[in-house]
C-alpha cells in the first residue's frame, strides 16, 4: 500500500467518525424536541379532559374515604365486642368509652401536629428551595450545552406550544 492509499483510508475513517458523532447529536436533539412536544401534548390532553380526570379523582377519593370508613366501623365493632366481653359493660357504655378514647387520641395527635407544624414548614421550604435551585442549575447547564440550532428549535417549539395553549384556553 502506498502512502496515498493509507492517507485516503485514514481520511475516510475520520470522516466516518465525524458522521457518526453528527448522527448521535441529531438523535439527541430529536429526543429533546420529542420530549418537549410530548409534554405539550400531555398538557393539551389534561386540559381537554379536565372534567373527566377531575370526576375520576373525586371517585377515587370517595372510594378511599368509604374504605377507611368501613375499616373504622370494623375496628369499632371489634373494640365494642372486646370491651363488652372483658369488662362486662353494656353496649352504650362501650360506645362511650370508645368515643372518649378516640377523642383523647385525636386531640393529642392534633396538639402535636400543630406544635410540629412550624418545624415541618421550615424543613419543607428548605427542601423545596434546594430542589428548585438544583433543577434551575441543571436546566441552565443543559441549555448552555445545546447548540444554537437546537436552541432556536426549542424556542420555536415552546412558542408554538404556548400559542396552542392560548388558543385552547381562549
Amino acid at each position: 500500500m502506498s502512502k496515498c492509499e493509507i492517507m485516503k483510508e485514514n481520511q475516510i475513517k475520520v470522516e466516518q467518525k465525524k458522521l457518526d458523532s453528527l448522527s448521535e447529536t441529531t438523535k439527541k436533539e430529536s429526543k429533546i424536541l420529542f420530549g418537549v412536544v410530548m409534554k405539550f401534548i400531555l398538557l393539551y390532553m389534561v386540559l381537554l379532559m379536565f372534567d373527566v380526570l377531575l370526576d375520576g379523582l373525586v371517585a377515587i377519593f370517595d372510594l378511599a374515604i368509604e374504605l377507611v370508613h368501613i375499616l373504622i366501623e370494623i375496628m369499632e365493632l371489634l373494640l365494642e365486642e372486646g370491651l363488652e366481653k372483658f369488662f362486662h359493660t353494656k353496649h352504650h357504655q362501650s360506645e362511650m368509652i370508645i368515643i372518649n378514647v378516640a377523642l383523647i387520641i385525636t386531640f393529642i395527635i392534633f396538639y402535636y401536629s400543630i406544635k410540629a407544624l412550624p418545624h415541618l414548614i421550615v424543613v419543607m421550604e428548605k427542601q423545596l428551595i434546594r430542589r428548585l435551585r438544583a433543577n434551575w442549575q441543571s436546566s441552565l447547564l443543559h441549555w448552555q450545552s445545546y447548540s444554537m440550532k437546537l436552541k432556536l428549535k426549542l424556542i420555536v417549539a415552546y412558542l408554538l406550544g404556548i400559542f396552542g395553549l392560548t388558543l385552547l384556553l381562549g
